[in-house]
């Protein structure tokens, strides 16, 4: 009858936990110090994970729990995972709202249960022991059972929760059960933009410790006034001796003592600091009685400059981050270490040198891993209330009852992880709003650890007259998605501390498109020390179809509600940790080596390496020169630039005299050496810069006698290879074949629109038209309207065709009024010059130019222009000139909701073909942009996800005059003005021509 005991707890303010142990540092103790320097916790003696298959029941509510319990009847469920994973309840997203009404501390009476249970049996090298009981991570909160007692009660989910079973342990098999509830009090202190999900889904392990131990451990390294000589002080309760051993990065043991009052200092000359670009990694062992425990520290200084400046040891850092959740598109919130692994060598690759923990600490052993491989950590305490809003009844961030719960959240954070050299900064949550509880929460960080920043964004919101004013309980003045003008602006205030932007550039679908903008201005003032895209990566649950087709689902996809649709798929990678072109368009923007041009035709430039504390010689230089796409010659070179240092380089080749399509010089920066994340060879920067080379234009030479015949709606030109015809009352050609072969599907028209992305969804408000709010312009139902077409000039090598048009909607004035002439020479090629003058009144155009539907089988695709990746105009940095090859097949970008994308920007030549190498090639003397697919926009804006797209049969090639810039604004500022497509007077020329071969 112990799983009916009255649940007093989880909505009582008072009892947060109940028999839990203190806070301490994280760590696990072995048995011998050649273990405790591996630091594999799988080696301890001492360590048992209990992760595995549990025996599993779940309830919709707590009170149908009944007294009795038949576990031969109930399911099973694998730990660490969240129940709703696997069919129990529904998967539940929300952004800021609250899923249950806003009463606090109340929660719903329908409050879900999960209980677990399973049987061990201990080593009988542990009757001797003291036995501990931790869990990782339980979401909401949870009553743990030994053998049929109850042990104890604990809260708050993303922080550990370690018990003393002891005294409840049999000899022989012993039975564990875990009562967890889907909401407490606490729930509405854990209001992140993420899935809803309930369950143990962190580990679950045994330790066995003697029965007198250390329990604590903080050590302290500080780092003399040159940033040279170190010393750290060790303290440690629980027991008073020890003996310390210091194992310096190196292996060796540099430092030992025995220690008789819990506490020790050791000094050191010349030390190894440990930075991001330089994890190095010093391991203090600590032993007594059996066991040896092990902590890493780094010597490391974080300090404010006088200018705002962020120091590390004494430089002056910016930090190139992302914002990262606990998020796995099959198992939820659980995310298994060597998963994390590959997470944080995708980062080290991108130029990422800085993580904020969003919104809560992530695992344990996520620390260590960012100690070894190089992070600055922004250590977030598991503190969300964003759906309080500015609710005057819900302002629990000042009421008293509730300060106890505030500052456990940033006392428990700090107590596990104050021993990480990657901990850099300290935040006390997020979206909470500002009041005495953070003030509390504050007072007690900087109490107990003076060595880092505290950071808090929503400190802004407090009672001082100006809104932006920060109090002077932060250290950091942090913002989310701080308009570029706005954040130059604020450069002009008096505060001096550091300026960071927590969110800023929200990826989500086709982007983000304005990291470069925010870093041309980050890099000129030395107080704002750099920012946390949103985010990593996109949320979003896998499913499987009876086909075997992947699904993925997002908000609203469950039945749930409320719910914020898709607004959780806004990350750099896929779920599936694919890499999107946001993030290639980040790696170039982050990355440290930068080049500048001196003399191109002389091959000199300028390398300048902004690592901050890494030579550049651990890149060679790779380069070559490119003309029309053909290597025409390229080298290696070694680098040798200081940090923060740049140098003159010169490069041999020689230019040729003229180029078609243009010449490049292509700068690749890669690893001269394998690391941890990256193999020899791998690129980690590059350039490139357009060679002062004569572009030859091409002209259309006439090989043919052209015939041409005009009836009253149609317009027919035949060479002895080719028939054209152009439909006069549409305006248009409908029909282009060559060598006896149709190429088109369909007429080539001019058009403004193009599938909506999500950082237009705040745009599109205005582009298109809801016939039920009656707003918008309606681009989106723009029409054709010919004015007149007819024949200008006819001889027997060219024709002359003219054509009148405006794009309007019913109802609206015309958007654009165009002059199309189309000049059809002998040899079968087509050139195409508007002249188009767009409405001053309406909002900037989604695109503007010509769409090509092509026949079946027109599936391939040669071009020269920017690839291999889709780009944009503040979109490119991933990608280069080049010739390139691909399928329109692959030309698609399966964004978990379809919107536009698979654009090439700057394009001077293109030609799509069927197998046997006909098809329609595109060119042009200056340049255009390019896109080719298999669906229309209408197609990809009427499909809610990807899996319900099909593909037509026929290909879509946009020719485009100016393809507007993406921007950010789905959560982000407005796309800025200089990437809008605001033209009002448009002059295109381009020429198409059918290819037999």
């Amino acid at each position: 009858g112990f799983f009916m005991k009255i649940l007093e707890n989880w909505q009582n303010l008072s009892v947060l936990s109940v028999n839990r142990e203190s806070a301490r540092s994280y760590y696990i103790p072995y048995a011998d110090e050649a273990s405790a320097k591996r630091m594999v916790k799988e080696d301890s003696p001492y360590y048992m994970l209990l992760n595995g298959t549990w025996d599993f029941k779940y309830y919709d509510r707590y009170i149908d729990v009944p007294e009795d319990m038949n576990i031969s009847t109930w399911d099973t469920l694998p730990v660490p995972s969240n129940w709703q994973m696997y069919g129990y309840d529904i998967v539940h997203y929300t952004n800021s709202n609250y899923p249950f009404p806003l009463d606090p501390p109340h929660v719903p009476n329908d409050n879900p249960v999960g209980i677990y249970a399973r049987t061990f049996s201990l080593p009988e090298s542990w009757d001797e022991k003291s036995v501990y009981i931790t869990f990782e991570g339980v979401n909401s909160c949870f009553y743990l059972y030994i053998n049929g007692t109850e042990v104890g009660y604990s809260q708050g989910s993303h922080m550990p929760a370690e018990f003393d079973i002891t005294k409840y342990l049999n000899d022989g098999t012993n039975h564990i059960a875990v009562k967890v509830l889907k909401y407490c009090d606490g729930s509405y202190l854990e209001d992140q933009d993420a899935f809803r999900l309930s369950g143990i889904f962190r580990d679950v392990y045994l330790l066995a410790r003697d029965e007198k131990h250390i329990r604590d451990i903080f050590i302290k390294p500080t780092l003399d006034a040159t940033y040279t000589n170190g010393s750290v002080d060790i303290e440690f309760d629980g027991i008073s001796e020890c003996e310390i051993e210091i194992i310096s990065p190196d292996g060796t043991v540099t430092r030992s003592a025995n220690v008789q009052n819990g506490k020790a200092n050791f000094e050191f000359d010349c030390v190894m600091k440990w930075t991001a670009e330089t994890p190095h990694l010093y391991t203090a062992l600590l032993k007594c009685g059996s066991e040896v425990i092990p902590q890493q520290f780094g010597f490391i200084k974080v300090e404010c400059g006088e200018n705002g400046e962020f120091l590390i040891n004494g430089v002056s850092v910016k930090l190139k981050g992302v914002n990262r959740h606990d998020t796995h598109p099959e198992f939820g919130h659980y995310c298994p270490l060597d998963f994390i692994e590959n997470e944080l060598k995708l980062m080290k690759q991108n130029n990422i040198n800085c993580i904020r923990t969003s919104h809560y600490p992530n695992t344990s052993e996520f620390m260590r891993l960012c100690n070894e491989y190089g992070f600055y950590v922004v250590d977030e305490a598991d503190l969300e209330c964003h759906g309080i809003r500015f609710d005057p009844s819900a302002a629990i961030h000042s009421f008293d009852e509730w300060k106890e719960a505030f500052v456990e959240r940033a006392e428990r954070m700090v107590e596990r992880d104050k021993n990480n050299p990657c901990v850099v900064m300290w935040s006390l949550g997020n979206e909470s709003y500002y009041g005495p509880n953070h003030a509390a929460m504050s007072d007690w960080v900087r109490t107990r650890d003076k060595s880092r920043p505290v950071h808090y964004e929503c400190a802004r919101y407090n009672d001082k007259p100006d809104y932006y004013e920060h109090p002077d309980t932060v250290d950091i003045c942090s913002y989310m998605y701080r308009s570029v003008a706005d954040i130059e602006a604020d450069m002009a205030l008096p505060d001096k501390r550091p300026y960071f932007l927590c969110e800023y550039s929200h990826a989500m679908g086709l982007g983000p498109g304005d990291v470069r903008d925010y870093w041309e201005v980050i890099n000129r003032y030395p107080r704002l020390i750099g920012g946390c895209i949103w985010e990593w990566a996109d949320h979003a649950v896998k499913s499987v179809d009876e086909n075997g087709n992947v699904r993925y689902l997002y908000g609203g996809d469950f039945g749930e509600f409320p719910h914020d649709g898709n607004f959780c798929v806004d990350g750099l990678v896929s779920p599936d940790r694919i890499l999107s072109s946001g993030l290639y368009e980040v790696k170039d923007v982050y990355s440290y080596i930068k080049c500048s041009p001196v003399d191109l035709a002389n091959g000199k430039i300028t390398v300048s390496n902004a690592h901050d504390f890494t030579n550049a010689d651990c890149y060679n230089l790779v380069w070559s020169v490119e003309c029309d796409g053909t290597v025409v010659s390229s080298g290696t070179q070694e680098l040798d630039i200081m940090p923060h240092s740049e140098a003159d380089i010169a490069l041999e080749y020689t230019l040729p005299e003229t180029c078609k399509f243009g010449c490049y010089l292509t700068l690749s920066f890669v690893l001269k050496n394998d690391n941890e994340w990256a193999k020899i060879g791998y690129e980690m920067a590059y350039d490139q810069f357009e060679l002062p080379v004569k572009r030859v234009k091409t002209t259309a030479i006439g090989q043919d006698i052209l015939e041409v015949s005009e009836d009253k709606e149609f317009i027919r030109i035949c060479g002895s290879k080719f028939a054209y015809t152009f439909n006069k009352f549409y305006g248009r050609f409908e029909s282009i074949v060559a060598g006896g072969t149709e190429i088109l599907d369909g007429a080539p028209e001019l058009g403004i629109w193009r599938a909506p992305t999500d950082n237009d969804r705040g745009i599109r408000l205005e582009w298109k038209f809801d016939n039920i709010i009656f707003r918008g312009v309606g681009y989106d139902r723009a029409k054709t309207h010919i004015y007149n077409a007819y024949i200008e000039s006819a001889d027997s090598e060219s024709v002359v065709i003219c054509v009148k048009s405006n794009l309007a909607r019913p109802a609206k004035k015309p958007f654009v009024k165009s002059l199309i002439k189309y000049t059809v020479h002998s040899c079968g090629a087509v050139d195409v010059n508007i002249v188009s003058d767009v409405e001053e009144a309406f909002p900037h155009l989604p695109r503007f130019g010509m769409e090509f539907p092509l026949c079946a089988g027109n599936e391939y695709v040669k071009y020269f222009g920017m690839g291999p990746g889709e780009n944009y105009v503040d979109l490119k940095g991933g990608c280069r000139m080049g010739m390139y090859e691909s399928t329109v097949t692959d030309e698609y970008v399966p964004y978990i909701r379809p919107q536009e994308h698979g654009n090439h920007y700057n394009t001077r030549w293109a030609f799509v073909y069927n197998k046997e190498g006909k098809g329609m090639m595109f060119e042009t003397d200056s340049s255009f942009e390019f896109r080719v697919s298999h669906y229309t926009a209408r197609d990809l804006e009427n499909c809610a996800h990807a899996f319900e797209l099909e593909p037509q049969n026929k290909t879509f090639v946009r020719i485009d005059y100016k393809v507007g810039g993406i921007g950010s604004a789905s959560c982000g500022t407005k796309l800025l003005q200089k990437y809008e497509l605001n033209d009002k007077h448009i002059e295109f020329n381009f020429r198409f021509k059918p290819v037999l071969k």
